[in-house]
């Protein structure tokens, strides 16, 4: 019989034909810290019935342990005691022909005895160990998991909030805008039309940034043209915008390999990375470089700005009110990647995402 490690109750299965097979059990449950696991523990070396019976008083025993101390046909209790924690037990009937066990056949049992604890203990490790790692991996999937639908979250409220403000304030901007053309053309001084104009020219001018805002919050047509395109587009643009940047790009096409999660995670990432050249950096180039091949994926943003001292952790950033690398930390994670950030002040940042090919 055995007593499984770290349980209240113990399992002890004795033969009903003892000595001839297991044709037919009787299951007893006794407690792990009764008086007769207790005695086995402290004992830690074989014990013959009598001696066991003799030496427990019956008001301690359960009634369990009583019935196994009546059996006549245990003759032997070997305990398998490791490290002071009894895992298990050993119930032996008489030898064949009434032989009586002899001292050296008592130390060759506790030996045996001492080496089945340790198998024992081993096992229980192991188990314990597999069901600990077992736990481990349901909870990163549990997290893989709620990063997905967090990135998925984010991205419906990205695009809710890119349709209200180019259906709501966009266009009432747009009403404005035109009602004050035509209150221009009524008025017939100067001065008033040019200070109109001006006011004119400034709603364009947030519209514009509006119309980028809006831009950068609706997800990407990645579907029909891929991630290299899409991130080539967003680069002519933000040229465009930032003159005084050297924007170089260096992209392998995916030939539409790569799933829309993964595209849009990776170009959330790049977005991020690219918007803190731009505001914070202080650089003259960036270079932009996407490749894959039949393992990896591998996405990275370099430059030569200032740059900062790179925590040991993400969330502090997040401690410091910057919470857009810890954000491009969790979308590379939601699809079993990784972001690295090489940097320190004065020379420049690299942001890379490394992920598996099949995400």
């Amino acid at each position: 019989g055995r007593w499984p490690s770290g349980r209240g109750l113990a399992e002890v299965l004795v033969p009903r034909g003892f000595g001839y097979g297991t044709e037919a059990l009787e299951l007893l449950r006794l407690p792990m810290e009764g008086a007769l696991a207790r005695y086995l523990t402290a004992a830690a070396r074989p014990r013959w019935q009598a001696q066991v019976s003799r030496e427990l008083t019956t008001d301690e025993l359960t009634e369990g342990e009583k019935a196994l101390l009546a059996e006549e046909r245990v003759h032997l209790w070997l305990p398998l005691v490791s490290r002071g924690r009894l895992h298990g037990m050993l119930v032996m009937g008489a030898r064949q022909g009434e032989e009586l066990l002899d001292a050296e056949d008592l130390d060759i049992l506790a030996t045996l005895a001492g080496q089945a604890a340790v198998a024992a203990e081993n096992v229980a490790l192991i188990e314990t160990l597999r069901a600990q790692l077992t736990e481990v991996k349901q909870a990163r999937d549990d997290l893989a998991e709620a990063r997905r639908r967090l990135a998925e979250s984010r991205e419906a409220e990205r695009l809710r909030l890119a349709r209200e403000l180019h259906d709501g304030s966009m266009q009432d901007l747009h009403g404005v805008r035109l009602r004050l053309g035509a209150i221009t053309e009524e008025i017939d001084d100067d001065a008033s039309r040019m200070r109109l104009a001006t006011v004119q020219g400034t709603l364009l001018r947030v519209i514009d940034e509006l119309r980028a805002i809006c831009r950068e919050l609706r997800p990407p047509a990645l579907a029909p043209f891929g991630l290299a395109a899409a991130i080539r587009s967003h680069a002519g643009r933000f040229r465009e915008a930032h003159p005084e940047l050297e924007v170089q790009v260096d992209l392998m096409h995916d030939g539409q390999t790569l799933s829309q999660g993964v595209r849009l995670a990776l170009f959330r990432v790049y977005q991020e990375a690219i918007s803190n050249v731009a505001r914070h950096a202080g650089a003259s180039w960036v270079l932009i470089r996407f490749y894959l091949d039949e393992e990896r994926i591998l996405l990275e943003i370099s430059d030569d700005g200032c740059g900062f001292e790179v925590p040991e952790r993400w969330i502090l950033l997040t401690r410091r009110g910057h919470l857009g690398l810890l954000g491009a930390a969790e979308r590379a994670e939601s699809i079993g990647g990784r972001l690295e950030v090489e940097s320190a002040p004065g020379r420049g940042t690299v942001v890379r995402v490394v992920a598996p090919r099949h995400a």
